[in-house]
């Protein structure tokens, strides 16, 4: 029999709000209907019991999600240091939004592990374009540059390093495949980013025709500049010095584009080591798990995620989301490494 193996990764979601109507994201067309939400005390005893449940010696990942996140500044902040105690990772993609000078010495010291700006094009106009948000790329740009300068400051000062990766987070399409080594060498040697990651336009399950034409537009690109581009990257220093820069997941963007998005195969083991609660409590072990399987797994702090991740019941469920091949997003959190040199 299979063994069950640890859960990895823990995914909280803090907010369901935000500013921006980005063109990808579903975010922006629905109003947050939540009947009630975590409280802080809760959502620490949650990260508490997932570090009691780590053995392996990959720390644990605490992922804050939304919606944009750093709107519940202050929660955040109080979770981070929780997790910063209890040596796990954590980390959080941010629009910037709610971001301000003064906070960036309270995040690189007491924030997230990891933090990443979204941004998707060199091209101020064109990522202004797809984020709907005039001045959004500079606002994102004066961030990095400017928490990274504070960052290398306090480095000076206090004579050790600051335990905080900064960088961007990339959406590859039409409007930037044939520019991902000019991005790399921006981001990692202008601006001196030290994590960069990145992941295809991933069409999403519930969408509205604006969305629709949106990714029609932005999905078709030439197989032959994207290939280019690819092995350029996996023959660069870069190669294997970041998570989403190694064999499978350059394999995997060729897959993506080459196939139009179907799959024959199922690409995700989410189900083996993630767990997503939202804001209610729901547990999950995919992000689309409810619309998937008709349901949540249960709710917290009714049921403990220890007992239920190694459940009979959640066996059961494994077995069934092992055959699911449901074109979901397959986001790089949860696609598994299966993609072998050579299938693209």
């Amino acid at each position: 029999m299979k063994s069950i193996p640890e859960l990895k990764c823990l995914f909280l979601e803090i907010s369901r709000d935000c500013p921006l109507n980005c063109r990808m994201c579903l975010i922006g067309h629905y109003k947050d209907k939540r009947k009630s939400k975590l409280t802080e005390d809760e959502y620490i005893n949650i990260i508490t019991r997932f570090s009691n449940m780590r053995h392996d010696e990959f720390p644990g990942l605490v992922a804050f999600c939304g919606g944009e996140v750093l709107k519940e500044y202050d929660l955040v902040i109080n979770l981070s240091k929780k997790c910063r105690e209890l040596g796990l990772i954590c980390a959080l993609t941010t629009n910037g939004y709610y971001i301000k000078s003064h906070h960036y010495e309270e995040l690189l010291t007491n924030g997230p592990t990891n933090i990443q700006f979204s941004i998707d094009s060199l091209d101020p106009e064109i990522h202004d374009n797809i984020r709907k948000f005039k001045g959004h790329w500079e606002m994102q740009i004066n961030h990095l540059k400017n928490i990274l300068k504070k960052k290398r400051e306090l480095e000076v000062k206090h004579g050790k390093k600051v335990d905080c990766l900064i960088g961007p987070s990339i959406i590859i399409a039409k409007w930037n495949y044939d520019k991902i080594m000019e991005m790399f060498s921006f981001f990692m040697e202008e601006l001196g980013c030290e994590n960069i990651s990145f992941q295809p336009l991933m069409i999403q399950v519930d969408t509205v025709s604006e969305m629709n034409d949106f990714y029609s537009e932005n999905l078709e690109i030439d197989m032959k500049i994207l290939k280019i581009n690819v092995e350029e990257l996996r023959n660069s220093k870069y190669f294997n010095k970041y998570p989403t820069v190694d064999e499978n997941s350059l394999n995997y963007l060729l897959k993506y584009f080459s196939e139009n998005r179907r799959n024959d195969s199922t690409v995700c083991d989410s189900f083996d080591r993630n767990m997503i609660i939202d804001l209610e409590g729901n547990l999950a072990l995919c992000f689309p798990f409810q619309r998937r399987m008709g349901k949540f797994l249960g709710v917290y702090p009714a049921q403990k995620i220890s007992e239920l991740w190694y459940s009979e019941e959640v066996q059961k469920i494994r077995k069934i989301l092992e055959n699911c091949n449901w074109d979901c997003g397959y986001m790089s959190c949860h696609r598994k490494l299966f993609i072998k040199e050579g299938k693209q």
